[in-house]
């Protein structure tokens, strides 16, 4: 099988680098369009944990959501990452087969493999959200799915 090239992150952020190109390399395998663009050059009080835990819950729930739709119609997950001032902004938006929050507004996991651990994505992205003084938004609009995180941060000298 050729090896694809893709388009690698240099966000200025080695963790959301080391994500972002995972994902993508996880969203070709699945057939499902990945874009993203990232800035995060300012060195920030913000811990590798608490960026993983946001910005891989996130990516991870996008690419659950287009793997149940059909091949054949557009599965696709945008990532936006930026900073400004002292707030840190993840959005993720990913097309959806059905608007979410109409049958489960908490977006509680509906998994039923019991082998897994399942339902801690989002609490996960809430409790680290709340810690850092953000907000977490949800919406649909126009066929996507779109999770919006904000952390607030100290900027480190360099």
């Amino acid at each position: 099988m050729p090896v694809r090239e893709s388009a690698a992150c240099h966000s200025g952020n080695d963790i959301i680098d080391a994500i972002i190109n995972c994902k993508a390399a996880e969203a070709d395998r699945d057939h499902i369009e990945f874009e993203f663009n990232a800035d995060f050059h300012l060195p920030t009080s913000l811990s590798s944990i608490d960026i993983c835990g946001v910005l891989s819950n996130q990516i991870d729930n996008a690419l659950e959501a287009c793997r149940v739709i059909p091949e054949g119609r557009l599965r696709k997950v945008i990532v936006e990452i930026r900073q400004k001032e002292c707030f840190a902004f993840f959005t993720v938006k990913n097309t959806a087969a059905e608007n979410p929050l109409l049958k489960n507004p908490e977006l509680a996991s509906t998994k039923m493999n019991s082998d897994h651990l399942h339902g801690w994505g989002i609490k996960n992205i809430r409790d680290t959200v709340e810690r850092n003084n953000g907000f977490l938004l949800h919406e649909f609009e126009n066929g996507y799915f779109v999770s919006s995180a904000s952390l607030c941060f100290r900027l480190l000298d360099t």
